[in-house]
């Protein structure tokens, strides 16, 4: 048996609905919302814009005390990017730390023999690598002989540019020595991209072929040093092409 219940009040039909109407006061605090909303935005717009004007500024004064040139020839950009300016600058730093701790002071001075180019004599370019195999100088002549160009190299891994096979050649160049020992002389062939064919038409990394050369110089152990800088051996020496 169904049992109903009877109700007192009738439904309210949903068209009969009154809705309240918000009060000019709660109108008013939205607006103000949103007006507050969009003024915190353009400050930190305003703040990002301001922010990235003196980044540049910093790099590209930074750049300008850089002692090499701007972009490879290879490259389309007008001036270095920011990932380049500071691998460049940490690159810098290191070759004075070893210059100041790692070298000793020349018998024969600058100034005796000025007009001398010292890399014309050489029949290659000079190459410093760290502990970690990291390029910390090479000479700018680097391109006559690789095509690749200093400024492409500096703080780069050395091996990145050598052939996979011969990988294990450039462990003979930074052995493990100890503090206060003797240079030991160490010599390697390996076979390194070059950029340039034979005609002396430059192409670009993906294409570049191999060309070998001999390495040689000494493995010198840097000295402990409190405030930081390059520790571990470092190898000092040249490259030189081989004549296949």
């Amino acid at each position: 048996m169904c049992v109903g219940i009877k109700s007192e009040e009738p439904l309210t039909d949903r068209n009969q609905l009154v809705f309240e109407k918000p009060s000019d006061s709660q109108f008013g605090t939205a607006k103000q919302k949103r007006r507050n909303n969009e003024e915190r935005k353009e400050k930190a717009k305003d703040a990002a814009r301001n922010r990235r004007t003196e980044e540049s500024d910093y790099f590209e004064e930074l750049e300008k005390l850089l002692p090499v040139t701007g972009p490879p020839p290879s490259s389309q950009q007008t001036t270095l990017d920011k990932t380049s300016v500071i691998r460049l600058s940490v690159a810098h730093l290191k070759t004075q730390d070893v210059l100041q701790n790692g070298i000793p002071t020349p018998m024969v001075k600058e100034e005796i023999f000025p007009e001398i180019d010292l890399f014309s004599c050489l029949d290659g370019f000079s190459l410093i690598l760290s502990n970690n195999g990291d390029v910390i100088y090479v000479s700018d002549n680097v391109s006559r002989y690789i095509g690749l160009t200093q400024v492409e190299l500096l703080g780069q891994d050395f091996s990145d540019y050598v052939h996979p096979c011969d990988h294990n050649q450039l462990k003979v160049l930074t052995p493990g020595k100890s503090v206060g020992s003797e240079d030991e002389v160490v010599e390697i062939f390996v076979r390194v991209k070059c950029t340039v064919t034979e005609r002396g038409r430059m192409i670009n990394l993906k294409q570049a072929s191999y060309k070998p050369l001999k390495i040689s110089g000494k493995a010198r152990r840097m000295k402990e040093n409190e405030v930081g800088g390059v520790t571990g051996t470092v190898f000092l020496g040249s490259a030189r092409c081989v004549v296949e």
